[in-house]
């Protein structure tokens, strides 16, 4: 694994996939070289052995984060099927609240990036929205998890409240530059 992680640093990803390959064969149960296998697939734009890779994970473990990180990634940017993104965000949502309900960072990174692609679906943007919300809750004193959430209302169109959430953001922190 750590071989890999260096080749993929190296951006090698043919000899990281090799490496990847024989953990694998030596371990099939070890889903963190499967996880590794299908984010470097992808990021050689093979997509339908990362997908393919995403599915037998979720065959082992049904929320496997990564594996619905990757399907809603997929749908959002190559295949650009909003309606069925959102279903599968609703499933990572899920996943997220049941495996790592504290873990406001990965659900900020993930609300983050997915409304960055959602072009402005309601839909998405409403899930991504409750997801910050979520964090904001969980950590009122974060001025990070207030800016998103302002710029979550701004991606809907909801200017006021964006207005009212980037003021209690610089309230928190002034010293951010992000706010």
């Amino acid at each position: 694994m750590g071989k890999a992680k260096v080749l993929e640093g190296k951006r090698q990803w043919a000899q990281a996939l090799d490496a990847l390959n024989k953990v694998i064969v030596m371990h099939d149960w070890f889903l963190p070289a499967l996880i590794e296998k299908a984010k470097t697939l992808m990021m050689t734009a093979d997509w339908d052995q990362a997908l393919e890779a995403a599915g037998r994970l979720q065959q082992q473990e049904s929320n496997n984060i990564e594996a619905l990180r990757l399907n809603v990634l997929f749908l959002l940017s190559r295949e650009s099927r909003c309606d069925a993104a959102a279903e599968r965000l609703q499933e990572l949502v899920a996943a997220l609240n049941q495996l790592e309900p504290r873990n406001h960072d990965l659900a900020m990174s993930c609300a983050q990036l997915f409304s960055r692609l959602a072009g402005r679906h309601k839909a998405i943007l409403s899930i991504t929205s409750q997801m910050v919300k979520r964090c904001t809750d969980a950590a009122p004193d974060q001025a990070k998890y207030l800016t998103e959430l302002g710029y979550q209302f701004m991606m809907q169109g909801a200017l006021t409240q964006a207005e009212q959430t980037f003021h209690l953001a610089v309230a928190k922190d002034e010293t951010d530059v992000r706010t």
